[in-house]
């Protein structure tokens, strides 16, 4: 190994004091996670324990030359810091490069080129790493849909029965602009986190704990609406809340769920709505109404909610990715990505202009009121 190398990896001085990875497949991180390290613990405690038992993570860079596979977090990933990866005499063409986010096209186009595979929730990539999905029961059962009623209640300081829990205030689907525009025609949302009021039950670092089911189970309906509206992007902020919290998500566009196999009557969806006013007429009626209301939780009889993002699911994307270089599956015909942008996760697949449509008056062609019943 030629000695630049050794010197561009001086930036990543803590490698050797990690310990030795001692696992048959070994995958190489590249890049951190948002600046922290890509753990075992947070990314492969989710898989089987067989997967676990012979599938790791390491970034020592004795690991490098023995890895089965190099894994890049794409929001992390600096050209000047990943050269030395990409240099031919370290570069094994045999070993396959992922690029790796779980971002949408509007948030995240920091691509390097020179990439095998894919990884994220966009059902067009190779690893397809959802957050969650519907899964359809062996048997249907009878839940307990009351015992969800009696959680409900409306808040005791602003009689909300509308929660939201949000941290980037400004997007490109204007959905603040949205929700504060619902909040003067008086419907009642009450918003925590950096763009609202700081949880008193608990911090916003621990939004993930229980002090967040405390918080947000006891409403009715939750502000659900992504960051930006492209296609396969449907993030915790649905799945966690509709599945550990028995909320009824609150989206923007209905189709995009629906191509997602997401049943009908578990989601809200505005543009549903011929308008905000109508809207919160609907909203303001079914929760005074427990039979319409509990309608919407029907589907738990059904179906059930695999976060991918929570313990125990086989469904993670690193788990699918131990799994298919245990099973040599990259080993022949490994293709290469040039132009990732211009292919893959494009920003052609998001469309950002609904959210606009109820707010500068113009017509919403997407109204299907005659669904709702």
């Amino acid at each position: 190994m030629r000695k630049n190398s050794w010197i561009l990896l001086s930036i990543y001085s803590d490698f050797l004091s990690d310990p030795p990875c001692n696992k048959s497949i070994k995958i190489f991180e590249a890049t951190g996670f948002f600046g922290d390290q890509i753990r075992n613990s947070a990314f492969l405690s989710h898989c089987s324990k067989e997967v676990q038992e012979y599938c790791g993570i390491t970034r020592r860079k004795p690991d490098f030359e023995k890895a089965d596979a190099v894994v890049f977090h794409a929001r992390d990933y600096n050209h000047a810091k990943s050269r030395w990866l990409f240099e031919n005499q370290n570069r094994n063409a045999k070993i396959p490069y992922i690029i790796w986010t779980m971002e949408s096209p509007i948030s995240e186009q920091n691509f390097p080129n020179s990439m095998n595979l894919t990884m994220s929730y966009d059902t067009a990539s190779d690893i397809y790493f959802p957050y969650g999905h519907f899964r359809r029961k062996n048997q249907k059962t009878a839940e307990n849909l009351e015992e969800i009623w009696k959680m409900k209640r409306k808040s005791a300081e602003s009689g909300a029965e509308i929660a939201w829990m949000v941290s980037n205030c400004e997007t490109v689907n204007r959905r603040m602009e949205i929700v504060q525009k619902l909040r003067k025609l008086g419907l009642k949302i009450d918003i925590f986190g950096k763009c609202g009021i700081l949880p008193k039950q608990c911090s916003i670092s621990e939004a993930t704990s229980k002090c967040e089911f405390d918080l947000i189970s006891p409403y009715k309906f939750y502000i659900s609406i992504e960051n930006s509206n492209c296609k396969d992007y449907i993030t915790e902020k649905f799945w966690r809340n509709i599945k550990n919290r028995f909320v009824v998500p609150i989206v923007l566009g209905k189709q995009l769920y629906l191509d997602s196999g997401i049943p009908e009557k578990s989601f809200i969806a505005l543009d549903d709505f011929e308008n905000l006013e109508i809207f919160k007429n609907f909203i303001e009626n079914l929760a005074e109404n427990k039979t319409r209301y509990l309608e919407f939780h029907e589907w738990r009889n059904e179906f059930e909610i695999d976060d991918v993002l929570g313990e125990g699911s086989n469904d993670h994307g690193f788990c699918k990715l131990c799994r298919n270089l245990k099973s040599k599956k990259y080993s022949t015909n490994l293709k290469s990505y040039s132009n990732l942008v211009g292919s893959w996760h494009k920003l052609e697949d998001c469309d950002n202009k609904l959210g606009s449509q109820f707010l500068d008056g113009s017509a919403n062609i997407f109204y299907f009121s005659n669904k709702l019943g």
